[in-house]
């Protein structure tokens, strides 16, 4: 199941603004760590997440994740959710891979 601490750990809260206006899973961690956020095994998580994407072809709706997470990376600690509609569509776009990879799809 995809939390939002995953997600944050895996996205959030972090960002700087990288060439192409996208934000990184990887850009995301530093920031969230900069900001003092406690999430181990972000890196991991970030590359899990994007392996993930990559696979299951849900690479635009984990890119949307990335986007809105780093547009709302001025508070990555919290523990709001401003992206679950985002995180909502990547879940409902990887859920037929995960259905026939369920090893694949467990969380790091």
């Amino acid at each position: 199941m995809i939390t939002k601490l995953s997600v944050f750990a895996t996205a959030v809260g972090l960002a700087l603004l990288m060439a192409g206006c996208a934000y990184t899973c990887s850009d995301l961690c530093a920031d969230a760590e900069d900001q003092g956020c406690q999430y181990s095994g972000c890196e991991a998580t970030c590359e899990k997440y994007e392996e993930l994407a990559e696979a299951a072809e849900c690479v635009d709706e984990w890119d949307e994740v990335m986007s809105c997470e780093g547009d709302n990376s001025d508070d990555a600690c919290s523990q709001d959710d401003p992206c679950q509609a985002e995180m909502d569509t990547f879940t409902v776009c990887i859920a037929p891979y995960c259905s026939h990879n369920p090893s694949f799809c467990v969380q790091p």
